[in-house]
């Protein structure tokens, strides 16, 4: 089936309940513009209908941030858990390898893009050595490559880290980014942050934020402004 393409710039409604996120989506329901709302799997875990929810809402692509590690059953019917509500895109780690295989098939077969994790960007190149006995920048190649290898449509990856996956093809997908207008650049824990715009100016393909939104005095101007600087509107 056609995957439709994800917009450039996807806004983070990252709480843990259903109805909060629901409450988020109406608040900027009304922004115009090219742009996806990702919404993560402790949301979706409370009420797996906040996906059709935000998308009737929004009218906007979903990513349901799911972030699985599983075996082949349960990833697969992930994505047809997802697809089922109306969801574009999803993500697994890159660690599941070989499992990823039927998801992808899944995704393929119902036109949700599929994407690998490589490292959060909560972690750093002491974590990457610890536990993969690899630098973050190795670390990250090294899981771009295994996702592109078992079929993925691209990676989820660190901004910090595009130069990383340079002559690598695939959707580049950059969560966690930080507009220079923003001052709390570890919020949520991030260890690995860039500008979107840099970003983009480096490869990559989509990027994602929550914060300089949410944590603004007006998200419905944060928004506006995210998404025309991304869609390079004047």
């Amino acid at each position: 089936m056609y995957k439709r393409a994800f917009p450039k710039f996807c806004l983070a409604i990252d709480d843990s309940s259903a109805e909060k996120v629901v409450y988020k989506a109406n608040q900027i329901k009304g922004v115009p513009g090219n742009y996806g709302i990702k919404v993560n799997l402790d949301a979706i875990v409370d009420s797996k209908r906040v996906i059709s929810d935000i998308c009737v809402i929004t009218g906007k692509p979903v990513f349901t941030d799911f972030k699985g590690w599983n075996g082949n059953r349960t990833l697969k019917e992930l994505v047809t858990i997802a697809a089922g509500e109306g969801a574009s895109m999803i993500n697994f780690h890159a660690l599941a390898d070989s499992m990823l295989e039927k998801a992808v098939e899944e995704g393929e077969k119902l036109g949700v893009i599929v994407l690998g994790v490589t490292i959060l960007t909560h972690y750093d190149d002491a974590y990457c050595r610890r536990h993969f006995r690899r630098s973050l920048s190795e670390s990250v190649r090294h899981f771009a490559k295994v996702s592109l290898e078992r079929g993925c449509d691209g990676y989820v990856m660190p901004g910090t880290m595009l130069d990383a996956v340079k002559g690598l093809r695939g959707i580049k997908f950059i969560p966690g980014t930080r507009p220079s207008s923003f001052e709390d650049k570890s919020a949520n824990f991030q260890k690995q942050f860039e500008d979107p715009l840099i970003c983009l100016a480096n490869g990559a393909t989509i990027v994602s934020c929550g914060s300089p939104v949410w944590k603004s005095d007006d998200p419905c101007k944060a928004l506006h402004v995210l998404v025309r600087q991304v869609n390079n509107i004047d």
